[in-house]
């Protein structure tokens, strides 16, 4: 009822399975239909999330391996352009690695094929999560995504999952290390 209020859409339907190192799509019919018929732009999330669960194992053997990673750009923005969607958003969470220089050359590579084609690329970031080169990302992304949330968790002691002293840390935390303009809340 309310389609027509949104500007963007970002649905989990792009999956990278750690059984196979490989892309799966599971667009859902009614809601791409939905909308395409309101005309409302559609970026899709190319996720590590496989079954319920961050897998690392899968997404760390793409970045380690040039041939998957490319296969791997190939495969999203193929569907990206045969669906008509804008871009692509990354959510890739609990990477098992000793280092950033494997996410920052996927993205990067990602971003210069899309770029190529005039799609956007933008990225979910963990707030304080040092793990991310955030400052490296943020060349290659046209918008982070701040994920503020989790400030307390099932795993956690008892609180807030997002109170707004800690939403104003997290945001002035990025805002020191990319550019204002390039930050979603």
């Amino acid at each position: 009822q309310n389609i027509n209020k949104l500007n963007l859409v970002i649905p989990e339907w792009f999956f990278i399975n750690p059984n196979t190192d490989k892309l799966e799509v599971n667009i859902d019919p009614k809601g791409y239909n939905l909308m395409r018929k309101s005309d409302i732009p559609i970026m899709p999330i190319l996720s590590n999330n496989f079954k319920q669960d961050f897998r690392p194992e899968g997404i760390g053997r793409i970045l380690h391996n040039p041939n998957k990673r490319k296969t791997l750009i190939n495969n999203v923005l193929q569907q990206c352009l045969q669906h008509k969607f804008i871009g692509i958003n990354l959510d890739i969470e609990n990477l098992n690695e000793n280092s950033d220089e494997y996410l920052t050359l996927f993205v990067k590579e990602l971003s210069q094929a899309f770029h190529a084609k005039g799609l956007f690329v933008t990225q979910d970031i963990e707030p304080f999560n040092a793990d991310y080169n955030i400052r490296e990302l943020a060349k290659y992304n046209d918008y982070l995504f701040l994920m503020a949330y989790d400030e307390h968790m099932t795993m956690s002691s008892a609180g807030p999952i997002s109170s707004q002293q800690w939403i104003e840390a997290a945001v002035d935390n990025l805002a020191k290390k990319v550019p204002e303009e390039k930050i979603v809340l």
